[in-house]
């Protein structure tokens, strides 16, 4: 493999776990007052 396509495959990987993670913090919506399961500094972490 040439680094152009190492590259390349890491940047797909990287998009569709950041796509996985940003739709389990919209899947777990705060419910009946309770806080989020997550802390805002994981949903900021998945943001980055």
């Amino acid at each position: 493999m040439d680094a152009d396509k190492i590259l390349h495959d890491e940047q797909r990987i990287m998009s569709m776990m950041r796509k996985t993670h940003t739709t389990i913090v919209r899947a777990t919506p705060p419910r009946d007052g309770n806080p989020r399961p997550q802390t805002a500094a994981t949903e900021l972490g998945i943001k980055d």
